[in-house]
């Protein structure tokens, strides 16, 4: 139980160093180089059968570090999907995204976003059966899927609730190529993304 408790402690030390090392990274990006990454990774995701086979996306608004995907979202409510995004105090909980109102800018905080997307429909629990594309971002992430979160658990929580693989759910990291690192530190409860999407491929982390 001692090893165990210090493994923990170890895990959570180092993944705060690593969060300070990425906002660290990011912080040197210019808005424009993200912008033009940023559109490069939603052409990885239109041009890809997973993006034309999902009926319900669900997505997020972006924070300073994150990708601003908004373009794909626009895309999917003129196709006619349903997209669904992650509401930034609720841990697990997605608001449907309405076709004609107005919407957070990239960057705004978590308080102005949680203002606007409480005047939307939250998504029912049972649309999680359904086929479904999951973008999830992150801090970093690694060749093998997994995910650096920004400590709160917020995606941890919607994974354990993700329906099992045989189900037509899934989950692609989202992120910049300065954002994908050869290994992360993992604990037993990590779960990995199936596919990860930057600016340069969208490609399968189970090959």
């Amino acid at each position: 139980m001692v090893d165990t408790h210090r493994q923990a402690a170890l895990l959570k030390r180092q993944r705060q160093q690593l969060r300070g090392t990425m906002r660290n990274v990011m912080s040197h990006v210019n808005s424009a180089t993200r912008a033009q990454k940023a559109k490069r990774i939603v052409s990885q995701l239109l041009g890809h059968a997973l993006w034309r086979n999902a009926s319900t996306i669900l997505s997020y608004w972006p924070l300073p570090e994150e990708p601003d995907i908004g373009a794909l979202h626009r895309y999917a409510l003129q196709k006619r999907k349903r997209v669904a995004l992650a509401h930034p105090l609720h841990p697990g909980e997605y608001r449907i995204m309405p076709s004609k109102k107005a919407f957070p800018q990239c960057g705004s905080s978590p308080l102005v976003i949680a203002a606007i997307m409480n005047t939307w429909v939250a998504l029912p629990h049972k649309i999680m059966q359904r086929a479904m594309l999951l973008l999830i971002p992150g801090l970093a992430f690694d060749r093998r899927g997994y995910r650096l979160g920004r400590g709160s658990g917020w995606y941890d929580k919607l994974l354990g609730e993700v329906p099992p693989p045989a189900a037509p759910t899934v989950t692609v990291g989202i992120c910049y190529t300065r954002q994908l690192l050869t290994m992360l530190p993992v604990g037993s409860q990590d779960q990995p993304m199936e596919w990860l999407c930057h600016e340069r491929a969208l490609v399968s982390s189970l090959d």
